[in-house]
């Protein structure tokens, strides 16, 4: 019964932003209150939807983020970085590469899910891209010498905890190509940890992209990672993505 849209959305992603996930449950009800009345989300403190906020971050800090063991509650603040910007080339040789390069990529290297998701990259528009993408991943964190990439996403994809299943969430991350999305996260951490760490190994250093959606966590954390999507795909499947961004050819469309 959270508000939808753009607001709420930007409101959620602000009190992730800004909120230690080793808070306590005071700390972290009196921060939540004072943002949801700020943006207008709830009307005091005694709101219901400041403890319905409350409780859901508690339970995306908690739930183990299957199939790893580790949770955000375990982590420490020296080793997250929130909103880490990036910047990736495209055809900085002034080449224009279509979508086509990267769904080769994944229809060559990512296995049967890979190949299921290049054909939703070739029905996207024709329309070239070159320069450089910029963005920003909502949370980057180190644990036990593996780096993980995490994004909120607050979408609101049915009245019941089934839409927040498994299944459920992979078919959203293909059709809202998430996908592409943490893909492209990835492919720029591992850029920048191969000349940031001493003796960088993808295999040994790459833990994988965490998509948590906040919706599924309404009811308090599970131990079976209901929530949250995870991936760690390949290194050939990386390196490949990393590769079309350096490829001074052009791609055939």
């Amino acid at each position: 019964t959270f508000p939808a849209g753009r607001r709420a959305g930007t409101a959620l992603h602000g009190l992730f932003e800004h909120t230690r996930f080793d808070d306590s449950d005071e700390v972290l009800h009196t921060r939540v209150a004072q943002h949801l009345v700020r943006e207008g989300l709830a009307a005091d403190a005694l709101d219901p939807r400041v403890q319905a906020t409350a409780t859901m971050m508690r339970a995306v800090f908690d739930t183990p983020l299957a199939p790893w063991s580790l949770r955000l509650a375990q982590l420490s603040p020296h080793a997250a970085r929130h909103e880490w910007q990036f910047l990736l080339p495209f055809a900085s040789a002034g080449h224009a590469y279509t979508r086509q390069a990267i769904a080769r990529c994944f229809e060559q290297h990512g296995g049967a899910a890979g190949e299921r998701y290049a054909q939703q990259l070739r029905r996207l528009g024709s329309g070239r891209v070159h320069g450089y993408l910029t963005g920003f991943v909502d949370l980057v964190f180190e644990h036990e010498g593996r780096w993980y990439v995490v994004d909120w996403k607050s979408n609101q994809l049915g009245a019941d905890l089934a839409a927040y299943d498994p299944a459920a969430l992979q078919r959203t991350m293909e059709s809202h190509h998430y996908v592409l999305q943490y893909h492209l996260y990835l492919v720029a951490l591992h850029r920048q940890l191969a000349v940031r760490v001493p003796g960088y190994d993808y295999d040994t250093h790459m833990g994988g992209a965490a998509y948590a959606f906040l919706r599924g966590f309404a009811t308090g954390a599970s131990a079976d990672g209901r929530g949250w999507f995870t991936d760690r795909p390949s290194r050939v499947l990386i390196e490949a993505l990393s590769a079309v961004m350096d490829t001074t050819t052009p791609a055939a469309s």
